[in-house]
């Protein structure tokens, strides 16, 4: 799943950069991205999650908004190097 959610935010991440170099949108695509993920996943997980102690419950959402953060920081940073390297190029270059 997550090779899907990868591949879905590197073809949208491509989209929203284009020739912008806007710290703030590249880092809220990363940010949306996880919030959609994280949420579906905790929606998914929401019964066993609810038999936790809240102190751990807590710490398990933390946990899956930090590994999805990680997950798609790396994979932002393969999209970077390949746009600089000229490997691929964003949408709208000419």
């Amino acid at each position: 799943m997550i090779g899907f959610a990868g591949f879905l935010f590197a073809v949208t991440y491509r989209y929203i950069v284009r020739r912008d170099h806007n710290f703030h949108l590249k880092s809220g695509a990363i940010l949306a991205f996880t919030c959609i993920r994280s949420v579906t996943t905790i929606d998914h997980e929401l019964t066993s999650l609810i038999q936790l102690p809240l102190i751990s419950m807590a710490l398990a959402i933390i946990i899956l908004l930090v590994e999805n953060i990680v997950w798609l920081a790396i994979i932002q940073s393969l999209i970077e190097t390949a746009i600089q390297h000229k490997w691929i190029t964003t949408f709208g270059s000419d």
